[in-house]
Order: structure tokens, then C-alpha cells, then sequence
């Protein structure tokens, strides 16, 4: 799908930077034809001969500060690209006589932004996020963002308490009101050793963002649209933003919490009370919530399947410890998703060595009431948007609608479930989104990662007359839960 596609790569000055010469490499191996930008500080990190034996192209660099002393010698080239050369003599005028005027042209930011049908930002630093924001076009790269009507894929990478400063969070979201689009950060160990919200998506994932982006066209398509953006440039107004491509990037610069899997409640040592679901409808709503740009914060009880990237995971194993991390996060999330199958009660009294069985014919189990996430979230003042799950054997449509009511949702996804159904554990599902102002959508049978994408529409759809929150929640290491064998279900919720 990248084949003729033009795409240009800003790299700027980050220990991810390496992680730059990958993507080029898979652009090129699929076609595109990739040009590489470079700030100064990413020449710290990597050369450009790397990327110019990548790509077979010229990398577009801001001048070396040793090339002149004269301010106005060096502002007046800031935006004209120096291919790498090692031999190159020192001096901007010997410099440039060693490239012809055609090359220089190919490399100008304005013909750059021009022929881009994509621009990828990857490493993108906080300074540089900060200077995208300010409007700043002091460099090669920022220039090209300033003059280019082709969508904008940024990859964040920097330190988790960088990340969750409410300044860089303030600039992400001025970047979202431009119109670009936000792939990563994911959750993962730094550099520097700490571990938390900040490392660069994974190449995969910034390949399979930017792929929506350009869409599924073939080359000949791409190239009109690439006409289509010369053209606009020209005729449209002055906001500069890019389009909108459908479906993606709509949730960028919002919080969304997810909580997922079944919870278990401790009956001893070795044994616990849970139910059958898998947390597959849950991943899948935070694995789209963030493929849409969202920062998504992942609670989940024990499962048996990997975390979605870009998500920052927090492990739970109680509904006690479920409620306590959710409700910890409340005021700094725009929207609770609980797909979580939360159990409703749990053993009174969790003993601390291995009951026997002593040949008894029966054994008495009293249980306690959970206390109830929903309801507690759903009573408070000022309230994230709040979507809840029913799973049900009968009557679906009847007690949804009560609990959409009584835990004063805004929507709720009821499905039904039991043995000869297929949900817990199933890729498919079959739902019914109702919500607060009697809007009602009957799903027919679908991958759960389609109905998320179907839930997340009217959760965007919902949010568009609110503002964002000012300020990312706290960072939190997930906790690995505890071992201990199956046990008979108890579920709330569903999938």
C-alpha cells in the first residue's frame, strides 16, 4: 500500500532515534519513496549517512552551527538542506557549491512539504512537541510542518514524567487541534531505567497509523490526492490543517480509562471465586482507544492475553483493588470504559491456609457485597463520561436500560451471554448500545475489535461538546497478580 507514496521522516534529537532508521528501512522495502529530515540534536544520535544508504536520498539537515558565525549568514540558509557530505570544507558558500541548484530545490521545506503525502514524526521530543505547538519554524522540519497540508503522524518519545507534565500534555492537545495525529507513546522500561508511559510507539505500530492515514488506495490514487493537497494549498483558507481521515485520531488529546478481564476473590491460598471472561472485549476497546489517539489507561484483572500497545496497564486481581485503582483516576480521565467483568460478591472471610475437605458432604461459603464501581462513579458531581457493560442471560434490553438508569450511565452495552453463546473467550460478539437519550443500535454479530471501534464512535460523538482535562492522571506500575487455579464464575459484566 506504500508504493509511490512520498513520505518524510522528521527525526529529531532522542536515544530513539535509531529506531527511525527502521521505519525508513520498512517504507522503503514497501515502496514509498522516503526523504529524512534531521534536527541538530538528532545528529547527536545518528548520522545521515544511515538514512541515505537507507533511503538512496539526500538528507535534508539544518546547517551545522560551526558552518557560520554570522547570524544572518546562518538564518539565512536554516532551510536549506546540506545532503551529507565527509569531506565537506567549512563554510556555507563552499558547502553549498559542491550540490547543484537541483538538488537544493528537491531539498527546500517548502518542496518537501509539498510533495509529502504523509509526514511522520518519529522520535518526537517534548522541546520539538513544544515547538510544533508555539508555531516555532526555526528548522527544516518545523518549517516543513508549518507549510504542509499532508496529514501528520507524531511518535512521541521522551520521559514518563516528562510525558505526563500538564505542559507537554498542553501541547499534544494544541497538536490535535491542528489536525495531527498522535501514534504512541507505549509503556515500557526508559534508557534511564525508569518505566512508564513514554517510549516511542513500535515501528509496527506507527507503520499501521500511518497506513490509515494515507488510506488503502493504489499508488495512482495517492498521487491525485497528493495533487489534490498542491492544490488546496492555494485555494483553501489559512488554518492549516490537514484533513480528517474518517475513524482515526478523533480521540487525540483525551484520557479514556478501560477496565477488563474478570476479578478474583480470594477463598484461600490455592483457590478463588472469578467468572469465564476473557478481557478480549476490553482490550479491544483500549487497543482502538488508542490507535484513535487517546491515552489509555488499561485496568485489568488477570487474563491470559497481551496488553495492547500504547497503553499504559495497570494489573489488578480483586474487585477491592479494581475499584481503588479506578476510582483513583477518576479526575484525570474524560471517559471510564468498564468492560471489566467485575464479581458482585466475594468471600466474607478469606482464610489463610488451604481448607480441607474432611470428608464433609456440604460446606457453607458466606459472601459480601463488592463494592460497585459504576454506581460509585456514576454518584459523583462532576463525572468523567461513564459507559458501562451488561452481560445477560434474558431480558437484555430491560436490564440494561435499569442499570443505565440506576448508575446514571451515559451509555451501556448490553450483551447476552451463556453457554451455547460464545462470548467469554470468543473473538465475535453481538451487542445493543443504548444510551441516556434513548438512542438505541442493535449490532449484528461482529469482531469485538469492530464493535469497539462502534462504541468508540458514539463515545467521540459524545465527547465533541467537551473539553479536554487539563492535566494526565498519574503514572502507575502494574503489578503482576497472583497465582491460583480456576474456580466457579461470578460475573457482572461480559467478554
Amino acid at each position: 500500500m506504500w508504493s509511490g507514496s512520498r513520505v518524510v521522516i522528521g527525526v529529531s534529537g532522542s536515544i530513539a532515534a535509531y529506531k527511525a532508521a527502521d521505519l525508513a528501512s520498512k517504507l522503503v522495502q514497501g515502496g514509498a519513496v522516503v526523504d529524512v529530515i534531521l534536527t541538530r540534536a538528532a545528529e547527536a544520535f545518528i548520522t545521515p549517512l544511515t538514512f541515505e544508504a537507507l533511503t538512496g536520498r539526500p538528507v535534508a539537515r539544518d546547517p551545522f552551527p560551526a558552518l557560520s558565525t554570522d547570524p544572518a549568514s546562518a538564518s539565512s540558509t536554516a532551510l536549506v538542506s546540506v545532503p551529507s557530505t565527509p569531506s565537506t570544507p567549512v563554510g556555507p558558500e563552499l558547502a553549498l557549491e559542491q550540490h547543484d541548484q537541483r538538488a537544493l530545490d528537491q531539498f527546500d521545506h517548502l518542496t518537501l512539504a509539498r510533495r509529502a503525502l504523509l509526514v511522520i514524526v518519529a522520535p518526537a521530543t517534548a522541546d520539538l512537541i513544544g515547538r510544533m505547538a508555539a508555531g516555532i519554524a526555526d528548522s527544516v522540519l518545523l518549517g516543513v510542518l508549518l507549510a504542509t497540508r499532508a496529514p501528520v503522524l507524531v511518535a512521541p518519545a521522551m520521559n514518563p514524567r516528562m510525558w505526563d507534565h500538564p505542559a507537554v500534555q498542553r501541547n499534544v492537545r494544541e497538536l490535535g487541534g491542528f489536525g495531527y495525529h498522535l501514534v504512541g507513546p507505549e509503556y515500557g522500561r526508559m534508557a534511564c531505567g525508569d518505566s512508564g508511559l513514554g517510549r516511542m510507539a513500535s515501528i509496527e505500530a506507527i507503520l499501521e497509523a500511518g497506513g490509515r492515514l494515507l488510506g488503502r488506495g493504489g499508488a495512482a490514487e495517492r498521487e491525485g490526492a497528493g495533487a489534490r493537497h498542491e492544490d488546496r494549498s492555494e485555494t483553501s483558507d489559512t488554518s492549516g490543517l490537514a484533513p480528517e481521515p474518517e475513524g482515526i485520531r478523533d480521540l487525540f488529546g483525551r484520557t479514556i480509562l478501560v477496565s477488563a478481564g474478570p476479578t478474583r476473590e480470594p477463598l484461600d491460598p490455592v483457590r478463588f471465586l472469578s467468572n469465564r471472561s476473557s478481557g478480549k472485549m476490553g482490550y479491544a476497546v483500549a487497543s482502538r482507544a488508542a490507535a484513535r489517539g487517546a491515552r489509555t489507561i488499561l485496568v485489568s484483572g488477570p487474563v491470559s492475553i497481551p496488553a495492547p500497545p500504547g497503553c499504559e496497564l495497570v494489573k489488578v486481581e480483586t474487585a477491592k483493588e479494581m475499584h481503588r485503582e479506578v476510582l483513583g483516576r477518576v479526575g484525570t480521565v474524560d471517559v471510564v470504559i468498564m468492560a471489566a467483568a467485575v464479581a458482585d460478591y466475594r468471600p466474607e472471610h478469606a482464610l489463610g491456609f488451604k481448607i480441607k475437605k474432611e470428608r464433609k458432604s456440604r460446606f457453607e461459603l458466606v459472601l459480601a457485597a463488592n463494592p460497585d464501581i459504576l454506581a460509585d462513579l456514576g454518584s459523583r458531581g462532576e463525572r468523567p463520561l461513564l459507559v458501562g457493560f451488561a452481560a445477560e442471560t434474558d431480558n437484555l434490553e430491560t436490564y440494561a436500560l435499569r442499570k443505565l438508569e440506576e448508575k446514571n450511565l451515559d451509555l451501556i452495552v448490553g450483551n447476552e451471554v451463556g453457554q451455547d453463546r460464545g462470548v467469554f473467550g470468543g473473538d465475535s460478539n453481538t451487542v445493543l448500545i443504548l444510551d441516556r437519550h434513548g438512542g438505541r443500535t442493535q449490532l449484528p454479530l461482529l469482531p469485538k475489535e469492530e464493535v469497539a471501534e462502534r462504541i468508540l464512535d458514539q463515545v467521540a460523538a459524545l465527547l465533541s461538546g467537551r473539553p479536554p482535562l487539563a492535566v494526565a492522571g498519574p503514572m502507575v506500575q502494574p503489578r503482576e497478580p497472583q497465582a491460583s487455579l480456576p474456580a466457579d464464575p461470578l460475573p457482572e459484566n461480559g467478554g
